[in-house]
């Protein structure tokens, strides 16, 4: 059985995204996938359990058998310094472990949110896993600037003893890639090792849904729910972008105009941003010819029961996590790592 730990260097560096990645591309060529993330980091509550949001992803979408509590079983409370607790905790991992490596081809196993060593941190540093389960490690660093992405690697690359194979350097800043491309691409691959992939910001990446920024604000949708996959980049409460039938909205001014690609123009994102709905705050209902202009020009209108600085508030706020229906964020990772021939290399590598 092939194992593939996919650790981090800090939150937000795109890792849940990067293991879902990694996993699709083994089960396209017909693998069977398991799943084990030993650390609840992302959790939240169903039926009365804590669960993690990663293992549940990973689990409906590869209709994968084993429970949650078997597929990331520990909730940590306080600092494993206790070394009663770490033990514990150990053999809680290599229990689930067991079950969860059974009957699969390809293991991927996620590591917490970041792999430097932090004596606040709830969760037993990623390096004892990684040494525990002897895993070739694909490590996401989200860039900050090319020294510090370079020190990062090679420290952790040093410290794991060379187990690091393949870094996806992600959300870099278009105006940097050329830069960073020059700069490390040659420095690792006269070094030999760890594989280094590119991935540059990406508005697709980062956009909500239409329904995300819904259940977001408990709106109610009075039309275009079949428009609710739409993306949103941006938010408005400026009128300029209402043209055409849209026009009439710019007498309504407890509004927020959502921003970004409809789904059909995913395979075009150089497109400029569509309004792709529209948010009506206050809780107040529409006259009906308001709900039938968007419901001519698919444009979903929301009713949201917040004001509009609090609906602002609740959008601008939240943070981007993938979902099993995200699949479209899955697709254009894997189109930036460079396709088919990244996959080769990918594969190629661990």
């Amino acid at each position: 059985m092939k194992k593939v730990f996919v650790s981090s260097t800090g939150a937000q560096s795109g890792q849940s995204l990067a293991a879902w990645c990694i996993a699709e591309i083994y089960n396209s060529r017909g693998f069977r996938i398991g799943f084990f993330k030993p650390f609840i980091t992302r959790p939240i509550l169903q039926n009365g359990q804590v669960i993690d949001k990663d293992a549940l992803l990973m689990k409906r979408y590869f209709n994968l058998t084993e429970e949650l509590n078997i597929l990331s079983p520990i909730i940590s409370e306080g600092i494993p310094g206790d070394e009663v607790v770490r033990e514990e905790q150990l053999s809680r991992i290599e229990q689930c472990y067991e079950m969860v490596k059974k009957d699969k081809d390809v293991l991927i196993i996620m590591g917490a949110e970041k792999i430097f060593y932090d004596p606040e941190s709830p969760y037993l540093p990623d390096g004892i896993l990684v040494n525990k389960f002897d895993a070739p490690v694909v490590l996401v660093d989200r860039f900050q600037n090319e020294s510090m992405s370079m020190y990062s690697i090679l420290a952790i690359d040093s410290f794991l003893k060379d187990k690091v194979k393949i870094v996806f350097l992600n959300q870099i800043p278009l105006e940097d890639m050329e830069t960073v491309y020059n700069k490390l691409i040659p420095f690792f691959q006269k070094r030999g090792t760890p594989l280094l992939f590119l991935i540059p910001k990406d508005r697709i990446l980062s956009s909500l849904t239409v329904k995300d920024i819904v259940d977001l604000i408990q709106g109610e949708v009075l039309t275009g729910e079949s428009r609710l996959k739409n993306l949103v980049e941006s938010t408005s409460i400026s009128s300029t972008h209402l043209k055409g039938s849209l026009y009439l909205f710019r007498q309504i001014y407890n509004k927020i105009i959502l921003l970004g690609l409809e789904t059909e123009d995913l395979n075009s994102p150089l497109l400029s941003p569509k309004v792709t709905g529209i948010i009506l705050t206050g809780g107040r209902r529409p006259a009906p010819v308001i709900v039938n202009t968007c419901g001519d020009v698919g444009v979903p209108l929301v009713i949201s029961p917040f004001d509009t600085f609090v609906t602002m508030e609740k959008i601008q706020k939240q943070q981007v996590h993938i979902k099993e229906n995200d699949v479209y964020k899955l697709k254009r990772f894997i189109q930036l790592l460079g396709g088919e021939t990244a996959i080769q290399k990918i594969i190629n590598e661990i």
